[in-house]
């Protein structure tokens, strides 16, 4: 086998050609996994053990940050080919973009999830608050862990935080816990009023749903 700098002019052309068109048939491969993954990722996790969701979408994330960085150093490397061969690393590397930044199926992925699940979360914040249900805190007096099969209503390890007022009932459904106070939650206000409570305020986005339904990120 000769070394790389042995090839003639041609032959480095059709290694390049090959690499890049292998590098875009991955990267339209993955793009057709990962973006309806992406697009129900909450619903999907709901019904797996919480184990694949605390390192699915980390070795997603990685393989498509890899996928891309691979698809940049081929742009950088191959540019300055004949044009039509620098077609192929200026494809992949737009395709590889739009993946993780034109892209974002963040909204379907939270509507999705909200929904599926919307009238069994109502019912069973209704039951907690007329003491249908029994009351075991875990980190504060309203802040505990659904039980095993309920799971689903609260993705990131089945937390939630209910409020149970006389005008109205408050409810937060966890869907990312991260460090130094970061956390993801579906919201619910069944007076569809928009959330006064200071630690929901100082968040840095709320976003309406639908009626009764907010989504925190904090």
């Amino acid at each position: 086998m000769r070394k790389p700098d042995a090839l003639s002019p041609a032959e480095k052309t059709a290694k390049a050609r090959r690499r890049c068109r292998r590098a875009l048939w991955w990267i339209i491969a993955m793009y057709l996994v990962t973006t309806p993954l992406r697009c129900y990722e909450y619903v999907i996790y709901s019904y797996l053990p919480q184990m694949f969701y605390d390192w699915g979408p980390f070795f997603t994330f990685i393989l498509i940050i890899s996928t891309e960085g691979y698809s940049v150093y081929l742009a950088i490397r191959y540019f300055r080919l004949p044009r039509l061969q620098g077609f192929y690393p200026f494809f992949v590397f737009v395709i590889a973009y739009n993946m993780i930044g034109a892209i974002h199926p963040c909204e379907t992925n939270i509507k999705s999830y909200s929904s599926v699940f919307r009238d069994e979360r109502e019912q069973f914040v209704k039951d907690y608050c007329a003491k249908k249900l029994p009351r075991k805190p875990k980190f504060s007096e309203r802040r505990f862990v659904l039980p095993p099969e309920l799971r689903h209503l609260a993705l990131d390890g089945g937390l939630v935080d209910i409020t149970c007022g006389r005008n109205r009932r408050t409810a937060l459904f966890f869907t990312y816990l991260g460090f130094l106070d970061t956390w993801h939650a579906l919201l619910y206000q069944s007076d569809d009023s928009f959330p006064d409570d200071p630690y929901i305020l100082d968040s840095y986005d709320i976003t309406k749903i639908e009626k009764y339904w907010y989504y925190i990120l904090h």
